[in-house]
């Protein structure tokens, strides 16, 4: 429903206060993009890593035009250099996962058509009938991809170094950045958006189950409503979202900004609230700045705000059970050998301060502790993820994000990649009470309890007998303890024995 009533604010009475309960009119969000403070969300600026040249182009130059108006909260920065490398490596990631997923669909066909010709007892030409068509077809879309692939001038290295999009934001950006909450603020806000988001009060509610950065929209919200506050201007949020705690939505149509942002920001910074999706802002600014809009932008636009919506549900693995055993195993071992060589480096003399020596060492033991964290947290998260018995020898893994599914897909890439007559996978697979097991376990116990000698192996332990354990590292223990899945117990008059039992 479109209603155009205008009274002395430019809408009629009956209307005024009621807003985001009807749809505005495409000439007050026209007169919005050519009047109103524009705020551009993170996913907007993360969609310029994401577009063609083309399209990214054209929505750098539309924003040009708008530059004197333009302004982004500090949160909406924090989340960009957070994320823009991983945006870049999720879309070149893309032309590796897609034909590699569309090889598994047609070798699974291929397979059953193999079965059906055999069955039927079809010759050699009719089977070839069957399979040609499958073959070409795959044959066809690997090359399209490879074409897209071939026209992207994007690449980690270059964004890494030498960032265009960074440098076209920092130039449209100078001097229109919001700045950061104190501590003090932060924590009282952090409060602020649990009982929001537990009354469901928008924005922020919808991500309140996430795991990093739930209370994200909201401090972009409050930024923007303290901004708003001071200038006294009237605000247009850009944004590639689609949830219903930014979008009012009746009957599955929506119909504009939450009634209760508008209420919100009318109240405390007696200014308008517009909010448009990009695809929108795109078509719009057409009309209203006579912008240079193609359709493959616009549908570009439109594509990223489906894929912003259908980002939520989990993403699913299905693998061979020991296959999963297997790279758990191997995430077990990684992490044991970080801490290792942690420890290993904290162990050593760093030398004067001051000293080259001491800047290395220091530096190398910084370096250590970061891939050491790392590789926790990955064995954690991996631990955590939900799993489904499928029956027989497979299961399904179900992932929440991208970047989890990215480090279950890096484990299977790097599992592929190890020939089969390597021992590096299988020996990591070594199952517990096994000897070989016993002797990994002595060896990454050694440098922090000195000498063992293994008095007692069995199915589901091993007991050690250590020379000192005066100089014993029970940080490190507890870690190695993790990356096992053991639980240790001294025993003996004089504590020097210890057994580690296999968690069952």
């Amino acid at each position: 429903m479109e209603i155009d009533a205008e009274g002395d604010r430019g809408i009629s009475s009956f209307l005024d206060g009621f807003e985001g309960l009807w749809r505005r009119p495409p000439e007050h969000y026209r007169n919005a993009i050519q009047t109103y403070t524009i705020v551009i969300d993170t996913n907007v600026l993360l969609d310029l890593y994401r577009f063609t040249p083309k399209a990214r182009h054209e929505l750098l130059d539309l924003l040009r035009k708008v530059k004197d108006r333009l302004w982004v909260p500090h949160q909406v920065a924090k989340e960009y250099f957070s994320r823009r490398v991983d945006a870049l490596k999720d879309q070149i990631d893309l032309y590796d996962s897609i034909p590699r997923e569309l090889k598994s669909l047609h070798d699974r066909a291929i397979t059953h058509v193999n079965t059906f010709a055999r069955r039927c007892s079809l010759s050699e030409k009719d089977k070839k009938a069957l399979t040609d068509p499958l073959k070409k077809a795959l044959a066809d879309v690997t090359e399209e991809i490879d074409k897209h692939r071939a026209s992207l001038d994007l690449t980690l290295a270059k964004v890494a170094s030498d960032d265009p999009v960074l440098k076209a934001l920092a130039e449209l950006l100078d001097g229109r950045t919001g700045g950061p909450f104190s501590p003090e603020e932060e924590k009282k806000l952090l409060e602020a958006y649990a009982e929001r988001s537990a009354a469901k009060i928008p924005p922020g509610y919808k991500d309140s189950g996430k795991s990093e950065n739930p209370h994200g929209d909201f401090f972009v919200w409050e930024q923007m409503v303290r901004h708003s506050s001071e200038k006294t201007t009237p605000v247009l949020f850009i944004t590639s979202d689609v949830k219903e705690d930014w979008f009012q939505k009746t009957a599955g149509i929506t119909v504009g900004a939450r009634s209760e942002l508008i209420a919100e920001m009318r109240d405390r910074a007696q200014v308008d609230f517009l909010t448009l999706q990009l695809s929108n802002f795109l078509r719009e600014s057409k009309e209203a700045l006579g912008a240079k809009v193609s359709e493959d932008t616009y549908e570009a636009a439109k594509n990223a705000s489906r894929e912003t919506a259908t980002s939520v549900p989990p993403i699913t693995f299905t693998m061979d059970r020991d296959l999963y055993a297997t790279l758990l195993r191997h995430l077990k071992d990684r992490t044991n050998q970080a801490l290792t060589e942690l420890k290993i480096a904290e162990s050593q003399d760093v030398g004067q301060r001051g000293t080259i020596d001491h800047a290395v060492q220091t530096g190398l033991i910084s370096q250590k502790r970061i891939t050491f964290e790392h590789s926790m947290g990955e064995l954690e998260t991996v631990e955590a993820l939900p799993i489904t018995e499928l029956g027989g020898k497979f299961l399904e893994i179900s992932v929440a994000d991208k970047k989890t599914a990215r480090i279950i897909e890096n484990l299977v890439r790097e599992y592929q990649r190890v020939p089969k007559s390597s021992a590096s996978f299988e020996d990591r697979g070594a199952p517990k009470g096994s000897a070989l097991w016993a002797e990994r376990l002595k060896k990454s116990l050694a440098p922090y309890v000195g000498s063992l000698t293994l008095k007692a192996i069995s199915d589901h332990s091993v007991t050690f007998e250590a020379d000192d354990i005066s100089q014993m590292d029970t940080d490190a223990i507890r870690g190695l303890a993790k990356s096992f899945d053991i639980d240790i117990h001294m025993s003996g008059a004089d504590g020097l024995q210890f057994t580690a039992w296999a968690r069952r």
